[in-house]
């Protein structure tokens, strides 16, 4: 997906909703672990950012509503270990994050149509990219 960002095209959706689908259910699996026994590889404990990433590209509703639980699910984890974690400014990032991969201005248009076309994210304060 990263990949195909960065050469400027879209990734292929079937192969991408594949992967999202068990990466939503890794990630459940380690959710329910407790803290403490999380495993950092993206393989076992897959990253949010992507996830989120991908339920964008696939304007998938229903995995963005999902992808934003686990953010804060997670989000106040860390903040009752002590450490400061606010969901909405992590959400931010990686959409900022995502709109900057493409080199092109046609797929980063795509990119910031998908997003405003999602409305759990519509409240999410996008940078403007050339």
């Amino acid at each position: 997906m990263v990949a195909a960002l960065r050469a400027d095209s879209l990734p292929d959706k079937d192969v991408l909703a594949g992967r999202l689908r068990a990466a939503l259910a890794k990630k459940q699996g380690v959710l329910n672990l407790p803290y403490l026994f999380r495993a950092a590889d993206p393989k076992i404990n897959p990253r949010l950012s992507h996830m989120l990433w991908a339920a964008v590209l696939l304007e998938d509703g229903p995995a963005v509503e999902q992808v934003l639980a686990m953010a804060h699910a997670e989000a106040a984890e860390r903040s009752s270990g002590g450490e400061p974690a606010d969901p909405d400014t992590l959400v931010t990032d990686w959409l900022r994050r995502l709109l900057l991969l493409p080199a092109g201005r046609r797929t980063r248009a795509i990119l910031r149509a998908r997003i405003r076309g999602c409305a759990l994210l519509r409240r999410f304060q996008l940078p403007e990219c050339n």
